[in-house]
């Protein structure tokens, strides 16, 4: 059965997105006091790794990185992967997506 493995993704998924978001708010903190900022691989990474829907929030809630092409395109692109990666664990758990309807 794949159900530890869900749990772990959906515990990883959230914590992730909840530190990518408030990365999102330090960097947009950070740039407004010119101050030492969070480079931009980091939270690329960050976004890459389950951060998808943190960084997402964060770009669009504090207006941060919203004029950086590589932003608008990982972003939407590291979101829909992660969401594809739910969707198979779930299909593989045996739950279908159906029956929360």
């Amino acid at each position: 059965m794949y159900y530890p493995l869900l749990i772990y993704f959906i515990v990883v998924f959230y914590w992730m997105n909840v530190v990518t978001f408030g990365l999102y708010g330090w960097d947009k903190h950070q740039a407004v006091y010119q101050r030492w900022r969070v480079p931009e691989a980091v939270l690329i990474l960050f976004s890459l790794f389950c951060g998808a829907w943190g960084g997402v929030m964060g770009m669009l809630l504090f207006k941060h990185k919203t004029r950086h092409t590589l932003f608008l395109i990982c972003n939407p692109l590291f979101l829909l992967l992660q969401f594809a990666a739910g969707l198979y664990l779930f299909y593989k758990c045996g739950i279908s997506t159906l029956s929360i309807f």
